[in-house]
């Protein structure tokens, strides 16, 4: 008796299965997103790289144009830096300053809060992605080399990591300690 009591069971069972998930809905509920369908900031050449300092304020590299424009967070737009070629990467040191990265000069400038602008490293090949590890070096995407390349704080270079295709622009990066 008992056998035949599990044998009824389980078809009953499979039902009730069944019928719960034909009850049930077809896939869960997405959510529901808009895009907003006028131009916030218009006239922007190939952003390429991007960052916030401390206050606020969004700097981005502008490929095309050879500029570095920085918005603050009111919305207000200027120009940071004019004249440069081919700026791709761009990260923000905890100084402040910001670290631009040129894929046609193979260099990264260095530029204080302020404009005033220097080189910080030279001899790279077509730079295109910069950030900042734990240790406060600036990791440089060496594309033309397939490696990420560790700059000191004094300018010196080692290689983070190697054997990657064309490695580009990521910000969150994590180099080993």
């Amino acid at each position: 008796m008992k056998h035949r009591s599990f044998r009824i069971r389980l078809p009953l069972l499979g039902l009730a299965l069944l019928a719960a998930a034909m009850n049930a809905p077809a896939s869960p509920a997405l959510p529901s997103w808009t895009v907003e369908k006028r131009a916030v900031h218009d006239d922007l050449s190939s952003p390429v790289g991007m960052a916030y300092d401390a206050a606020g304020h969004l700097y981005v590299a502008n490929w095309s144009a050879g500029t570095v424009l920085r918005f603050a967070p009111d919305g207000a737009r200027s120009v940071f830096a004019s004249g440069l070629n081919g700026p791709s990467g761009l990260a923000i040191g905890a100084s402040g300053d910001i670290f631009v990265a040129s894929y046609s000069q193979d260099l990264v400038w260095r530029f204080t809060p302020d404009g005033r602008q220097s080189v910080f490293v030279r001899g790279l090949a077509t730079p295109a992605g910069l950030s900042f590890d734990r240790k406060g070096r600036l990791l440089i995407a060496n594309r033309r080399t397939n490696q990420i390349l560790a700059a000191h704080p004094d300018g010196r270079i080692e290689v983070a990591a190697q054997g990657l295709q064309t490695p580009s622009a990521r910000s969150n990066w994590r180099a080993a300690s």
